[in-house]
């Protein structure tokens, strides 16, 4: 028997939403999140997902995520 994929949660109008970072928020280290993530993952997340838009995988979040899984490892994080 399968089972169920679990629900994702759906806020409901009256909940309070978390504050999503902007480009010009700073981290503990005073970074700001741009310099950050792009310092971090940018060109191996476009890597990704230029060969995401090439191989056109069915499972493309599958794929897109073993990528980086695989760069991870490479990097020794």
């Amino acid at each position: 028997m399968a089972e169920d994929a679990p629900t994702p949660s759906v806020p409901r109008e009256d909940e309070p939403k978390a504050a999503e970072p902007s480009a010009e928020d700073s981290n503990e280290r005073g970074e700001s999140v741009k310099a950050y993530l792009e310092e971090t993952v940018s060109k191996t997340l476009h890597d990704g997902m230029m060969r995401l838009a090439n191989e056109r995988p069915s499972a493309p979040l599958k794929f897109l995520g073993e990528y980086l899984l695989e760069k991870s490892r490479e990097r020794g994080e």
